[in-house]
């Protein structure tokens, strides 16, 4: 009897239960608590228990779509994931530049330049080759120019061209001009005096990139040899003319012009080359051709050059003591000139 009460002790679960050899209700105590095996009777250590990690925060996830999507079906799809994206920064862009407005600028009425000349002059004769005729004249003077017109009522009152009824005024005056000449009693270097002069009333027409003018003009200039001895025969002149004429004007740019002048010239007076100590009385009527260009500059200004050629003819009668004695028939004074101006509109 005594022997089945043990066996039912030793197979009860209570009995194979390891037990504490420390009673717990002593009270608390920092030091860990030993086991103690009900069988082996060795004291084990508790396992240490880690302390829990906090459950992490709810995360709002702020990606795209797309990445929404990829991060919901990665191997890690059971965890939030925070993407961060920063707010995109505005596309910066250059402003559009805004030209103040431009103001109209009054059409110019005044033209206003002054420069250098050079020319070229020469006496050709027409005349009865049997006898000895006169001689051939040839001389280059130089010289100041100055010019100026004015256009009082421009048909485009703002942002035009000289236009409209217009008045002009031109003068030339050689400076140093000599010529050297000889006869049997030797050779001399004399002085020659030469000025010019053209007062014009004009109307000009702009056509677009075009201008048209019609002109009428009189004016003068004159040749003198001073103390040429008479042997020498080189006749002074000093020609007066009236003369009608056309220029046109192109613009090729805002700020430059290329010009193109003709004009008739009627001669009523020669000077002593038409005396009858000279060649006599004739008929006098000439050409004048012109090419100018200028070149606008700020602030109104301008260069302006230009090259001028200019033929008088003049048909004697015979009436002269000279036409008489070498059978001249005809002159032709023909002249070659360039200048160059600097000045200003305005």
């Amino acid at each position: 009897m005594r022997a089945a009460l043990v066996l039912v002790l030793l197979a009860s679960p209570a009995a194979s239960a390891p037990f504490n050899t420390f009673d717990a209700t002593d009270g608390p105590t920092d030091e860990p608590t030993l086991e103690v095996d009900a069988i082996s009777g060795v004291e084990t250590p508790p396992e240490e228990t880690k302390p829990s990690e906090p459950a992490a925060p709810a995360i709002k996830y702020l990606g795209s779509a797309t990445q929404r999507d990829a991060a919901a079906t990665g191997p890690e799809s059971n965890t939030s994931v925070a993407l961060l994206e920063p707010t995109p920064a505005p596309e910066l862009r250059d402003a559009p530049v805004v030209a103040p407005p431009r103001l109209p600028r009054p059409t110019p009425r005044f033209d206003i330049g002054a420069g250098v000349f050079l020319q070229s002059r020469g006496l050709s004769f027409l005349y009865d080759t049997s006898v000895d005729g006169p001689p051939s004249y040839e001389d280059g003077l130089q010289g100041f120019a100055v010019g100026a017109a004015v256009y009082p009522w421009p048909i485009q009152k703002v942002d035009g061209k000289l236009s409209g009824v217009g008045f002009s005024l031109k003068l030339a005056k050689a400076v140093g001009a000599t010529l050297v000449a000889s006869d049997e009693t030797g050779t001399g270097e004399f002085d020659v005096q030469h000025a010019s002069y053209d007062a014009a009333v004009r109307y000009r027409y702009p056509i677009d990139k075009f201008a048209i003018e019609g002109e009428v003009a009189y004016g003068g200039w004159h040749h003198t040899i001073v103390d040429l001895p008479e042997s020498i025969a080189i006749p002074d002149t000093s020609y007066n003319y009236l003369s009608a004429g056309a220029h046109a004007e192109v613009y090729p740019s805002e700020r430059a012009s290329i010009g193109a002048t003709v004009r008739y010239l009627h001669v009523p007076s020669s000077g002593d080359v038409t005396s009858e100590d000279w060649y006599g009385a004739g008929d006098a009527n000439g050409w004048l051709l012109g090419g100018d260009f200028t070149i606008g500059l700020p602030a109104g200004l301008f260069v302006r050059g230009g090259v001028e050629w200019r033929r008088v003819t003049i048909e004697f009668d015979g009436s002269g003591y000279l036409s008489y004695e070498w059978g001249v028939w005809s002159v032709a004074d023909t002249q070659i000139t360039g200048s160059a101006l600097v000045g200003a509109q305005f």
